[in-house]
């Protein structure tokens, strides 16, 4: 990672920021241009196209809250052809009134897709064609998003907030959201978060940790990841 052309403007609560001390804007030396989180839709994109011999289901996933219910490849390769886009619904107690898609959409595009389920950025499937597609979509809202300081949210995934804004206003073609739990891909992470979370709280009251996020090795710090 190398520093980038474009770095943070604004964090999660709107302040304006010092824009030289972003701690989520490394770029890869290839494109400088993008942050890690928005990078790696141009990488996909570089890798797909490279791989001229990729013509079955395609599937992205940075697999840290995905959960294969079926074979992922041979569900994308089967139904690419009547889904080209297939994306993922988080659990229904968070929708796109969560801070995480609704502040950078209003900030960047003075818009709301409001109380719609929210979908999951980390995990797509489809048709080679259709993902090119998605791809395209992508990196093409995101240039929009990298040269102007209000779209520049100093946080991670605000790719998610790309992602759901163009499934909600028709930016992503063919896109088929898939309800959550049912498909050969199940987004787990917001559960299973609770899961660990409600888990640890009981044996750390019966530990006698009164300080549970402050327990080392309980939670990974941002700059740790």
């Amino acid at each position: 990672a190398k520093s980038c052309t474009y770095n943070g403007y604004k964090d999660e609560k709107g302040n304006v920021l010092n824009t030289t001390e972003s701690p989520w804007w490394d770029c890869p030396e290839l494109y400088p241009d993008y942050k890690l989180t928005h990078a790696r839709f141009v990488l996909y994109r570089d890798w797909l196209n490279e791989c001229e011999s990729c013509t079955d289901g395609v599937v992205l996933t940075d697999t840290s809250d995905s959960y294969f219910q079926r074979d992922p490849f041979a569900t994308a390769n089967r139904l690419g052809i009547r889904y080209p886009v297939m994306v993922f619904e988080e659990i229904d107690s968070i929708d796109n009134t969560h801070w995480l898609t609704d502040f950078p959409v209003r900030s960047c595009r003075k818009h709301t897709v409001g109380p719609t389920r929210m979908l999951c950025s980390g995990s797509t499937m489809g048709s080679r064609e259709g993902i090119l597609g998605y791809l395209d979509a992508m990196v093409g809202e995101m240039d929009y998003w990298k040269t102007r300081d209000e779209c520049r949210i100093d946080m991670p995934g605000d790719d998610q907030s790309i992602h759901n804004y163009l499934y909600y206003t028709g930016g992503l073609k063919d896109a088929v959201a898939i309800p959550h739990r049912t498909g050969p891909l199940h987004v787990v992470g917001v559960e299973a978060s609770d899961i660990y979370n409600k888990n640890a709280t009981v044996e750390a009251e019966e530990a006698g940790v009164d300080d549970l996020w402050g327990l080392e090795g309980f939670y990974v710090k941002d700059g740790d990841w």
